[in-house]
């Protein structure tokens, strides 16, 4: 089984992926808290702190794009890949390795993602009922 140097790593790789995926959770968490679940008055205080941070279009692509990014960061040192001969024939092999820091990131991104994309969604929706 081939092992390439980023599967030495994988805790520090999951530890980096939860960096990139702190603003995103934080951005969802508030924006649930505010707007979905309706917490009294907390619309009206972060309102103009969200506004002043998303409005260059950076942020917003960095803050969409964090968790699919902070995925591939967790997951990299979790694949294997091997090939060899067996009878006489190529034999790839792709192996999966279960290490529980780097699995509860990839479900924390996943969870932020579909978060995040049921959240533009349903405003996509509701925009054009509108």
């Amino acid at each position: 089984m081939l092992e390439h140097p980023l599967q030495r790593h994988p805790t520090s790789l999951a530890l980096l992926a939860l960096v990139l995926v702190a603003p995103t959770f934080v951005f969802v968490f508030v924006s649930l808290l505010a707007y979905q679940i309706e917490v009294p008055g907390l619309a009206a205080a972060v309102e103009p702190a969200l506004q002043a941070l998303t409005a260059p279009r950076w942020v917003d692509l960095f803050l969409l794009g964090a968790p699919f990014l902070a995925f591939l960061v967790a997951v990299v040192p979790l694949v294997g890949l091997g090939w060899g001969r067996t009878d006489g024939e190529l034999q790839l092999t792709l192996s999966l390795r279960a290490r529980a820091l780097n699995l509860a990131v990839l479900l924390l991104c996943v969870l932020i993602g579909g978060l995040l994309i049921g959240h533009l969604v349903s405003e996509f929706l509701f925009e054009a009922a509108r």
